[in-house]
């Protein structure tokens, strides 16, 4: 709660974070660099690896049915 208050926002969205239900937003990422003293692509950095690791374990069947290899003529 702590956290959610020095960076002004609702709790329930750090804990929406932190359990996969929501991720993090440009205006999330911004106020947490801010806070950390981090830049924000770090943060936006976390949220985009964690997109891509859940759309591999979703999509890596159809990627490999449904999406040719670039060969050039």
């Amino acid at each position: 709660e702590r956290l959610a208050e020095d960076i002004g926002i609702p709790s329930i969205n750090i804990s929406n974070i932190i359990q996969g239900e929501s991720g993090i937003s440009a205006d999330v990422a911004l106020r947490l660099a801010r806070y950390f003293g981090m830049s924000v692509e770090f943060w936006t950095g976390i949220q985009i690896h964690y997109e891509i690791e859940k759309a591999k374990m979703i999509l890596a069947d159809r990627l490999e049915k449904e999406v040719k290899i670039f060969a050039p003529a």
